[in-house]
This record gives C-alpha cells, sequence and structure tokens, in this order.
C-alpha cells in the first residue's frame, strides 16, 4: 500500500507539471514471474490477494493501457522501456571473472561448459522467462498515440546473444540492473525516441561519468542499510 500511495503521488506530480514532457516508464516487469520471485504477484490496490498468473499478467497489462492512456491525454510523450535480457549467469561478476586469471581459471574448472564469445553471451546462457510478459508490455502500448516502446533486450542482443560487456566494462551491476556503461550503450540507441531532449543522445551518452561523491546519510537509513 505504501508503494501505490507513493506511485500515486509521482504520478499526480508529472502529471500537473508542464515542464514535464517526456514521461520514461520503466521497470523489471518480469520480475513476479522469476524463478526466485517466491508470491511476487501484480497487485490491485483495491484487491491485493494473488489471484495466479492469468490474473497478475492481465493487471499489468490494463494498467500499463490505462497509465499510457492518461499520460497521452495529459499531452506527455511517453516511452515504455523492455526489460532487459535475463542471463543463466550474474552478467556483472562475469564481466570481472573475464579480467581475473586465477577466478577464469576456476569458473572453467567447475563448469567447463560456459563460455562466453567474447562480450556476447550465447543463446545458451539465456533465460528466457516462462510467462509471455515482453509481449504482454510490447502489446499493452502498441495501440496508444504518441507513445514509443523500445524493448531494451532487443538494444543489447542478436541471434548470436546478448551484449553483457564491452571489455573491461560491465554492463550490469547485478543480474538486472545496468550499470553506467550499460545505460550508456542503450542510451545512444534510443536517439529519437526522446525528441523534447534538444540534443541527440548519443552527445547525452558520450559526456563525463555522473560523479560518485559519497551522500551523507542519516543513522537511521544507515541502520535501515544494514
Amino acid at each position: 500500500m505504501q508503494c501505490a500511495a507513493y506511485n500515486a503521488q509521482a504520478f499526480a506530480a508529472v502529471m500537473h507539471d508542464p515542464r514535464v514532457q517526456t514521461v520514461v516508464l520503466a521497470g523489471y516487469w518480469a520480475a513476479p514471474f522469476a524463478g526466485d520471485a517466491g508470491r511476487d504477484a501484480y497487485a490491485d490496490p483495491q484487491d491485493m490477494a494473488d489471484h495466479g498468473v492469468a490474473t497478475s499478467l492481465a493487471r499489468l497489462d490494463v494498467a500499463l493501457r490505462n497509465t499510457t492512456q492518461i499520460l497521452a491525454n495529459a499531452h506527455k510523450h511517453v516511452v515504455v522501456l523492455g526489460d532487459v535480457p535475463q542471463f543463466r549467469f550474474d552478467p556483472a561478476k562475469e564481466a570481472v571473472t573475464a579480467f581475473m586469471p586465477m577466478r577464469l581459471h576456476a569458473e572453467h574448472m567447475l563448469d567447463p561448459s560456459f563460455r562466453t564469445v567474447g562480450d556476447v553471451a550465447p543463446p545458451a546462457l539465456l533465460t528466457v522467462p516462462a510467462q509471455p510478459v515482453a509481449d504482454v508490455v510490447r502489446r499493452a502500448v502498441a495501440d496508444g498515440q504518441d507513445v514509443s516502446y523500445f524493448a531494451l533486450a532487443d538494444g543489447l542482443c542478436s541471434p548470436a546473444g546478448c551484449k553483457f560487456r564491452s571489455g573491461d566494462n560491465p554492463f550490469y551491476v547485478d543480474p538486472q540492473h545496468l550499470s553506467r556503461a550499460g545505460a550508456d550503450f542503450l542510451m545512444a540507441r534510443l536517439d529519437g525516441l526522446l525528441p523534447v531532449m534538444g540534443e541527440p543522445m548519443a552527445r547525452i551518452a558520450a559526456q563525463p561519468p555522473i560523479p560518485t561523491t559519497p551522500l551523507p546519510v542519516s543513522d537511521a537509513t544507515q541502520v535501515a542499510i544494514h
């Protein structure tokens, strides 16, 4: 309920701010259907019960259709981003392993069948979600006016597999979240979907990395983190 209330407030702020012309909707859409998701599901604030996979997918479909339509009616350009590819391994750890000889040797001893081709994980190392989540997201936004869709997996994958690093630069910080290098790689491919930015996304991607100066954290937050 706290999450739903937070989202409602954020949505209202975006809707009533004329400076916001483009809204990007992104999420780990397949999360409730992952193997380690437990009893996660897409919930309705008016009916929090889990009624099964079909209902969960239907709730996702309805929510995306309603959200994009409301934003479009408010004269916002909407960009919906599909999930990044799923791997049978942790792409962040594998990117690090590639330039650590001892760890790489141990990996090959423990699993001789594990092989990536340079910066690309072949199809055998990819995990296709059991549920058609990507199709649900794509169909939900296909008919919307002033709504664009970009599948992040399409920007990273080809028939040969999915890119998870560029040399020594990992594209992920964990199995699902992109690193700065991965985000920059995809930002350059989003050029044209964000027309109000005023400059090509490739120029944005070429900017220096965001400073990572530690921010002050309250005692209460430190306790919550640990």
